[in-house]
């Protein structure tokens, strides 16, 4: 008879698991929140954009990759938290490998982008890329028969 009560909770159990495992939701939010790593914060002006973004832990700027092109900045690295001799009790903050793009409000130049990195914050500074002006002047030479 115990078996049985046992395995009615069991039933339950897995009922409420399976609605709780399909539940659309479920799954994509924790893919936003992995997509959101790490956070970051972007600012403008006109002609300047800075973006700036959380990484504490990070012990080596070396471990820490920046691409701009465009209009994204991509920032791929590293985080590496510890301490020896002790065991891990609770994990709140990431770590481990991290790859992030990010969106910018316009074009940039590829040529001018520095990155700073300060009290667990990576600074990076770009500046807008404008297009050159249509009505360029183009020389016209003379060919020889």
């Amino acid at each position: 008879m115990f078996m049985f009560k046992g395995m009615d909770n069991m039933k339950q159990w897995k009922k409420h698991m399976e609605q709780f495992m399909n539940n659309d939701n479920f799954f994509m939010e924790f893919q936003e929140m992995l997509e959101h790593f790490p956070k970051a914060n972007i600012y403008k002006t006109e002609n300047e954009c800075i973006l700036v973004i959380s990484l504490p832990g990070v012990t080596d700027v070396e471990e820490i990759s920046i691409h701009a092109n465009y209009r994204t900045v991509e920032v791929s690295g590293k985080i590496s938290l510890g301490y020896d001799g002790f065991q891990l009790v609770q994990s709140e903050i990431h770590t481990g490998n991290f790859n992030r793009t990010f969106e910018l409000p316009y074009p940039i130049r590829e040529d001018k982008v520095e990155g700073k990195y300060h009290r667990g914050l990576l600074i990076i500074q770009l500046y807008r890329a404008f297009p050159k002006d249509k009505n360029s002047y183009v020389s016209i030479k003379s060919m020889e028969d």
